[in-house]
């Protein structure tokens, strides 16, 4: 009995109740904060993890490490999405976009995302004889002119990403109307 009341003694001393705060905040509070600090960065994600993967942006946007990025909607500022090209041009009945006449350097790529989940690159060419006048490039009142050599049903949406060296801009629609894919805009 005398060793149990010796320990009870011991836990109610002044002067242990004050060893053990001084432990707690010189030992425990350092770890303690440490593994908080470290739960919250693990749980935002922080520290770019080591699977080497990379996640869409939101809305599916094609990922690259371009400086300026923007959206544009066809239907404005000139931006046609138009779901079948003249029957007298070449690649006639499939789908073509005309850019804003803003643009006046011609981007290094366009693409789309085709219903079977396939990126395809849409074309604009001055380099081939058939592809001048009417058919150039920039045509159509000084528009960038791309062509797809697919028909507008085998599109995911109506959603096309160009690229240059300086700048990223994703042409589309109202998220309401990404699924119309034979619709014209603009």
């Amino acid at each position: 009995m005398q060793l149990e009341t010796l320990q009870v003694a011991a836990f109610a001393s002044p002067s242990y109740n004050i060893k053990m705060q001084r432990f707690f905040r010189s030992k425990l509070k350092p770890v303690l904060f440490i593994l908080t600090v470290s739960t919250l960065f693990a749980a935002c994600g922080g520290g770019g993890g080591g699977d080497g993967s990379t996640s869409e942006p939101e809305g599916g946007d094609f990922l690259t490490g371009n400086p300026i990025v923007s959206t544009q909607f066809f239907g404005e500022s000139g931006n046609l999405y138009k779901p079948a090209s003249d029957e007298t041009s070449s690649g006639q009945g499939n789908l073509v976009v005309l850019l804003s006449s803003q643009f006046t350097t011609q981007f290094d790529s366009c693409e789309m995302r085709k219903a079977n989940g396939e990126i395809a690159q849409l074309i604009c060419i001055n380099d081939q004889p058939w592809t001048h006048v009417p058919f150039s490039c920039f045509s159509n009142g000084g528009r960038q002119t791309w062509r797809a050599n697919f028909r507008c049903n085998e599109a995911a949406e109506v959603r096309v990403v160009c690229r240059d060296l300086n700048q990223e801009v994703t042409f589309t629609v109202p998220d309401a109307a990404l699924g119309h894919v034979c619709t014209r805009f603009g």
